[in-house]
């Protein structure tokens, strides 16, 4: 098992001084209600109001493996991997079997830089709960990036079909099947991504570069103007945006997205070249003084 070995050596946290007599009891019904709360604290990003309930867990219950585990990956959240670990082990100590837990493990590990243990985790997460969809995702992130993505493709559509209502599932398999060339599968995903999420500036901006490589530049503008109204400072895609009205046939059009991404990376090489192909009528370069 992954983690094995690994042994908690104290558990840092205002109310909780490790494994020993709980403070004082608290009621069945009232440490669900608290664990609900962190949980949806954690949720929404309220790290400190989560810290603090699952502390509150802890300081009557040392080992109630849901408080030990949300306190941990609160931690790894608030970027203390270090921190969390120990929490983490323990609640998967307490629950070897619980997928998630070793989707956390993996999680702490994948922040301190250590791939090799991160993936066996996320392996043995699916491994112990294989409709566990998020699991799935962080598994096949890993093996793209390692370069096998017939097994991280196979990966993100387990993690589809287990959470079809999760855009970050669906926008991870559009990115493999673009990437490997399949464009008509891709724009499927993404348009499932809008659907789902209509501002999802990432999924827009892919839309955008697939219609524009499918001869559609005057529909790709739509979804560049969308990306760039959630994402405005992006000079990448303002020169995507430029090329998509050059590809349309408007070069005054291109000329002003050139000079917001010249304003924003004065050194892109690519809006360099963009603005020297448009020619005289295009934008001043902000280093020429014209």
């Amino acid at each position: 098992m992954p983690g094995a070995g690994f042994r908690i050596g104290g558990l840092a946290g205002a109310g909780h001084d490790g494994p020993g007599a709980p403070r004082h009891r608290l009621s069945a019904n009232t440490v669900q209600a608290q664990i609900d709360k962190a949980h949806r604290r954690l949720a929404i990003g309220r790290l400190d109001d989560a810290a603090h309930l699952y502390e509150s867990v802890l300081a009557a219950e040392p080992d109630h493996a849901q408080a030990l585990f949300g306190r941990g990956r609160v931690a790894v959240r608030q970027g203390k991997p270090e921190e969390g670990l120990p929490y983490l082990a323990r609640a998967l100590e307490l629950c070897p079997g619980q997928g998630l837990f070793h989707e956390g493990m993996g999680e702490a590990c994948l922040a301190q830089g250590k791939t090799e243990a991160a993936k066996a985790h996320f392996e043995a997460a699916v491994a112990a709960d294989p409709g566990l969809a998020s699991g799935w995702l962080r598994l096949g992130r890993m093996l793209w990036a390692e370069g096998a993505t017939a097994k991280a493709e196979s990966c993100f559509k387990l993690a589809v079909a287990h959470a079809p209502f999760e855009p970050s599932h669906h926008f991870a398999l559009a990115e493999i099947l673009d990437e490997t060339g399949n464009r008509a599968g891709a724009e499927v995903r993404l348009r499932k991504v809008l659907a789902l999420d209509p501002i999802h500036a990432e999924a827009h901006a892919r839309l955008g570069e697939i219609l524009l490589a499918n001869d559609r530049p005057g529909h790709a503008i739509d979804h560049f103007d969308q990306a760039l109204a959630g994402q405005p400072d992006r000079p990448d895609w303002l020169c995507a945006l430029a090329r998509t009205w050059l590809a349309f046939g408007d070069p005054d059009m291109a000329g002003q997205a050139l000079e917001r991404a010249l304003e924003l990376d004065p050194h892109s090489s690519e809006a360099r070249a963009l603005r020297d192909a448009i020619g005289p009528s295009g934008p001043p370069d902000p280093e020429d003084g014209t």
